[in-house]
């Protein structure tokens, strides 16, 4: 992968404390944050990543004089307007805060909810529109804690002048499950119903489907349940067609895909599993899982999965060591192409990002499917289809040739990228390539 951006050191703060963070899947945001500063930045062809705001928990910490510590970070777009979930816990009296934070006006809202204190999972979903039977307006988020004993809670974001706010609260517990909920996605139903389906990945390795009503009075069932392939450390969906979606699972250092078939006689299938490997034997961990759907690529459903090191002792031994030695690979990202009628998953490419900065987060996009790993130092740009570090054989897409066909230096591709994502991720001369066979 080549270096998109440098990234300057978060003010203030230490090389050693820990950094977290991530790429808005709705925007060109990139974010950073410890438990007491959240940095936004911007993402321009031109500029890199330029600083667009900075917000700490003194900021917020209003009528109260107890520390807050910001856990957990999302971005979501409403209303063609960006924002940041913050999630905070006061440590003394152990409460806990939801936050939107507008990071171009600088404006903050603490969302009127009493929300869980520890839990073992949160996701903010997309926007969503309201759906039929709403007479409502605005755009929504669904945001879904997942808690132990095998229970979530769900609620309905809004954001508009007079505050943030989230309603429709609902609580859900599955019976079966009594472990705790590892991680969730939110996705709308593909059928246009304005019904939403939570995908829970369980810490005993199974994975469950749920569906919820956010204008049908907080109504929350049990859609499919599924065997795990072991502790699940992330969950993934995306629609393949109106009745199908794909769903996949990280673990320790594999990646599982499940179909969901909807509808009367609903049922969550194990298709297939993949294992992420390390180009320097090192074990991994599956961190973050990205699915592509064929309705967004024209061509065919792309799971791609960021792996970082740390899954073994050695895996960790050599994490450690990655400061004095800059050449480690610090994480890899693989991806395959998922066949829904097939029941099969093809490795396309494979991926090694290296270098000492702790690996934060990634984003796939555009129909060229340009890769974006945010390290705590630098944004990489990669090709999910583009023939990887580890040697496998795969067909790139134009765009994906025409980066890596020529020595542009860093700074070109990056623009080359920014212009592709914010042309959909076609540009002029892919369409010259393509008519040029």
């Amino acid at each position: 992968m080549d270096i998109g951006a440098d990234i300057a050191q978060l003010p203030g703060v230490d090389r050693s404390e820990p950094v977290s963070g991530g790429l808005g899947d709705s925007s060109n945001l990139l974010y950073r944050h410890t438990s007491t500063l959240l940095e936004v930045r911007s993402l321009g062809a031109l500029s890199g990543a330029e600083a667009l705001a900075t917000l700490s928990t003194t900021q917020l910490q209003v009528n109260t004089v107890e520390d807050l510590e910001i856990v957990l970070v999302q971005q979501v777009t409403l209303n063609r307007t960006a924002y940041l979930v913050i999630f905070a816990r006061e440590q003394l009296s152990e409460t806990a805060r939801l936050y939107t934070f507008e990071p171009f006006t600088l404006g903050v809202h603490r969302v009127a909810a009493t929300v869980p204190y520890r839990p073992s999972a949160l996701h903010v979903s997309a926007a969503m529109a309201a759906g039929r039977g709403s007479s409502c307006e605005w755009e929504f988020a669904v945001v879904c804690f997942g808690l132990d004993q095998g229970r979530v809670l769900l609620g309905n974001l809004t954001v508009d002048a007079d505050g943030s706010q989230l309603t429709g609260i609902t609580k859900f517990a599955m019976d079966a499950h009594r472990c705790a909920v590892a991680d969730v996605r939110v996705v709308a139903r593909p059928d246009g119903s304005g019904r939403v389906l939570a995908l829970l990945g369980m810490a005993s390795g199974s994975v469950a489907a749920a569906e919820y009503e956010p204008f049908g009075g907080g109504r929350v069932s049990l859609v499919a349940t599924a065997a795990g392939k072991g502790p699940v450390a992330c969950i993934a969906a995306a629609a393949v067609d109106e009745a199908r979606l794909v769903v996949c699972t990280g673990h320790a250092a594999s990646v599982a895909a499940y179909s969901l078939e909807l509808g009367a006689h609903a049922a969550l299938t194990h298709v297939a599993t993949q294992t992420v490997r390390s180009d320097d034997d090192g074990g991994v961990e599956v961190r973050d899982i990205q699915i592509i759907d064929a309705r967004e690529t024209a061509s065919a459903v792309v799971v791609a999965a960021l792996a970082t090191s740390g899954g073994s002792e050695r895996g960790a031994r050599r994490a450690r060591a990655a400061a004095a030695e800059p050449g480690a690979v610090a994480a890899v990202v693989s991806a395959w192409t998922y066949d829904a009628a097939a029941g099969a998953m093809d490795a396309v490419s494979r991926q090694a990002t290296r270098g000492a900065d702790a690996v934060l987060a990634m984003r796939v996009s555009g129909r060229a499917l340009q890769v974006e790993v945010v390290t705590a130092r630098r944004l990489l740009l990669g090709d999910a289809l583009a023939g990887g570090s580890g040697g496998e054989p795969s067909r790139a897409r134009a765009g994906g040739e025409w980066l890596d066909g020529f020595a542009y230096p860093p700074q070109v591709r990056g623009a080359v990228g920014e212009q592709r994502r914010r042309m959909d991720g076609e540009l002029f001369v892919d369409l010259l390539l393509r008519a040029g066979g």
